[in-house]
């Protein structure tokens, strides 16, 4: 049996950063999906292990932590 994988802690990849930027600028996982060329079940499992990483209970959970840890920042391009 495999054992579920701690992410919580871990640095978030460039194409995590790039899903949580367009989620911060309030894309729908369907337009991130378009914009980043990425299918949109990609879009929500990038999603989901952002939240893990960083400990979120859910999306806007993930984005006001991000924001606070200075993650991202006011501004950030998509």
């Amino acid at each position: 049996m495999l054992l579920p994988q701690r992410l919580e802690g871990k640095p978030l990849s460039e194409q995590e950063l790039q899903v949580l930027r367009a989620a911060a600028n309030g894309l729908s996982a369907k337009e991130t999906a378009e914009l980043l060329v990425k299918s949109p079940h990609t879009v929500i499992a990038q999603r989901r292990a952002v939240q893990a990483k960083l400990g979120a209970r859910n999306l806007t959970h993930a984005i006001s932590l991000a924001f606070r840890r200075r993650v991202l920042h006011p501004g950030d391009p998509r």
